[in-house]
Parts: C-alpha cells; structure tokens; sequence
C-alpha cells in the first residue's frame, strides 16, 4: 500500500520523511516537499518540485491540495495565468475546503479580465476566511488590476487591520493611491513598505497564504 502523506509533511518534510526507508524514490519526494514552499523564489523549481510530489501519488487529500495551491502561486507569480487558474481547480478539486484555491484561482481569472468569475471566487474565499488578510487583502490585488481602486483600497485596508505587518498590502495599496492621484498617502504607505522590509527584497506583493 502506498504510503500516503498530510499537510504537515509539506511543511516539516525533512522531520517526517526522515523516518521512512531511506530509498532514492523517498529522497526525492523529500527534496521535492522541501522546495514545494511559498517561500521557495526560484518559481519554476517550486512549481517542479510541487508536480513531483503531486505526481508521486503520497499526498493525501489536505497535502495535495495545498502543493496544487503552490503550483498556482507560483505561476501567478511568473503571470502564467491560464495555468494557475488550471493548478488551482485542482486545488479545489482536492479539497474544496481550503479558501486559498478560490483564492488564487480568482486572482487568475482576474489577470485574464474574467472579471465575474473572479468575483465569484474572491468572494467566496472572502466568506470562507473573513480573519484571514490574504483572502481579502488577494481580493483587492484583483480589484486592483482590474481598475477598480476604491474596491481596491478597502480590501486592502481591511487586509492592514488584520495583519498591520503586510508588507505586501501596504505595497499594493500605495499603487492604487498612486493610481487615485494621493500622493501622501502613497509616500506613507511605501515608507512603510521600507520599514517593514529595509532591503526591499521580492515578493512583497504575494500575499500571505
């Protein structure tokens, strides 16, 4: 029988895999959960490694879910939208529980203009994790994109109220400032951006899954 792995491997995969047989097929599932991470920047070898793991049938339903919700973040990162709307109804499909995988396949649908689609999946991540700063603070990176800066701003906001330590949402929200012509507001948002983050390293405009 296969051996099948949750959630927690993918984010403690060098404790639990240490305790299987040590074989080249369970080392290289471990090095494939090691890199399938958020926090992974090389995005093509997150979105391999999460494939690999997704791919070695060892995943149980939570685990699988959660490396197709990487494989969608990280082609939103590289703007390969089609493909991240594709990773996350896989995501959904493995566990239509989780708000990520609306999430992320709102935020697709948004880049590719399907704005009432996305809306639909936004809202919906929304009303499934209303503590949660990355569903809304996710919800108005879309607005965003899609032109629609007040929206924009008070997800963005609300997304601040919840974790006033978002880089990522106080760097987003001083675009749509920009865009709305508040300058001040803009120069404050993004000197809190700096404060937060001094060596202004990537990534601070993907949310906090």
């Amino acid at each position: 029988m296969t051996q099948k792995l949750g959630w927690s491997a993918l984010m403690l995969a060098g404790v639990l895999v240490a305790a299987w047989p040590a074989t080249a097929a369970t080392n290289q599932i471990r090095d494939a959960l090691r890199n399938c991470r958020p926090m992974t920047e090389d995005k093509q070898l997150l979105i391999g490694s999460c494939l690999k793991a997704i791919d070695s049938g060892m995943l149980e339903h939570d685990a699988l879910a959660e490396a197709w919700i990487n494989v969608a973040g990280g082609h939103i990162a590289l703007k390969e939208y089609p493909a991240a709307e594709s990773a996350a109804a896989h995501a959904i499909d493995a566990d239509p529980n989780k708000w990520q995988g609306y999430a992320n396949r709102g935020l697709a649908e948004a880049m590719e203009q399907k704005n009432d689609l996305a809306e639909t999946d936004l809202n919906k991540a929304v009303e499934m994790a209303p503590k949660e700063p990355g569903a809304v603070g996710t919800r108005g990176r879309a607005y965003l994109a899609e032109g629609r800066l007040d929206q924009a701003v008070a997800d963005l906001t609300a997304a601040i109220a919840l974790d006033d330590t978002s880089a990522w949402a106080y760097s987003l929200r001083a675009d749509a400032y920009t865009r709305q012509g508040k300058t001040d507001l803009a120069a404050t948002d993004r000197a809190k951006v700096h404060a937060l983050n001094p060596d202004d390293t990537p990534g601070l405009q993907k949310p906090k899954m």
